[in-house]
């Protein structure tokens, strides 16, 4: 991924109806278009739950999103990825050191962050 991939705004989306994740491909007057299998389609912007890309890869290469579940270095802790305060950061239990930390390149593949999953999923 380039570094002008990175700073790009992208989306993805939760459809409610559905219950599955969708790219987002472009957003106007309250709606929002989605890609299902190269085929778009449009919705009503309230019916989707969107997640901003924070321009993060964890160890895998995989995408890190807002609301994404990542695995904390002790391995068996799980964080939210949150955007707050201008910044992408972790909420995880309010003991852990981890808990309010922000996202950057360093932070991530220093602590080798895995995505594994999102808030949407069980």
């Amino acid at each position: 991924m380039t570094d002008q991939d990175r700073r790009r705004y992208r989306f993805r989306a939760w459809s409610k109806r559905d219950r599955a994740m969708f790219d987002v491909i472009s957003m106007a007057r309250g709606g929002v278009v989605l890609e299902d299998n190269k085929i778009l389609k449009t919705c009503p912007r309230e019916a989707v739950e969107l997640m901003q890309f924070s321009g993060l890869v964890d160890e895998a290469d995989t995408e890190i999103y807002e609301g994404d579940k990542v695995r904390l270095p002790n391995g068996k802790a799980v964080a939210k990825v949150v955007f707050e305060d201008g910044a992408f950061r972790l909420e995880a239990d309010p003991g852990s050191d981890f808990n309010g930390c922000v996202l950057d390149d360093v932070f991530v593949s220093k602590n080798k962050l895995k995505v594994v999953g999102h808030i949407y999923e069980d």
